[in-house]
């Protein structure tokens, strides 16, 4: 009963992300694109990808109460994030912050039992990195206002369809599968986040 409204959900908003730019590129509406823009941000680096994959993995297969708590501290922690980013002009790439707290996440997923306490403590983390990586750039009051409104809704949806996902996983096929299957993937994420991390490293450092 559970499972066909998420399964819903995420196929509406499947559809909707790709419809997305169709509509921006032609909306009479002014900054309506920056909406969409924003909305859509969390897909467009692959460290907010990893983040967000994480966060599905450590919080979405705890009890309903730690679950829970962990998801409204990532959405409070987003708010903040972006609210803060845009206040302090944190604009910008942040790549190596995301990728460092993908691999703490997913060394807290590999380590069995992580405390509740971490998950939530992740959760809020994890939602003022995402919300500060969609700061939009610099422009006019307005375009900025709506391009943060659309980064704001579209981190609460991601974050909130990637814990919802991996909740009604961990129900549909409990068990020494999804265990395994959840083990695999953290391990997938620490070595690609490791790699990514060293490459930022590696770009950036002197010649």
């Amino acid at each position: 009963m559970i499972a066909g409204p998420r399964r819903a959900a995420a196929g509406i908003g499947f559809a909707a992300a790709l419809a997305a730019p169709q509509a921006a590129a032609h909306s009479p509406f002014p900054g309506l694109q920056g909406l969409y823009t924003g909305l859509l941000h969390p897909l467009t680096q692959p460290a907010q990808i990893m983040v967000l994959l994480t966060l599905g993995l450590l919080i979405g297969a705890r009890p309903e109460a730690v679950r829970q708590a962990a998801t409204v501290a990532a959405l409070g922690g987003a708010l903040a994030g972006l609210i803060a980013g845009a206040a302090f002009g944190l604009a910008g790439d942040h790549g190596g912050a995301l990728a460092v707290l993908v691999l703490a996440g997913a060394a807290a997923v590999l380590y069995r039992p992580a405390p509740d306490a971490l998950a939530v403590t992740y959760g809020a983390l994890a939602g003022i990195l995402l919300g500060v990586a969609s700061v939009p750039d610099p422009g006019g009051w307005r375009d900025v206002a709506i391009t943060s409104l659309g980064s704001g809704l579209g981190v609460s949806f991601f974050v909130l369809l990637a814990i919802g996902a991996m909740a009604a996983a961990a129900e549909r096929w409990a068990g020494t599968v999804f265990d395994t299957a959840r083990l695999v993937a953290a391990a997938w994420l620490l070595a690609i986040s490791g790699l990514y991390a060293a490459l930022l490293w590696r770009a950036s450092a002197p010649l």
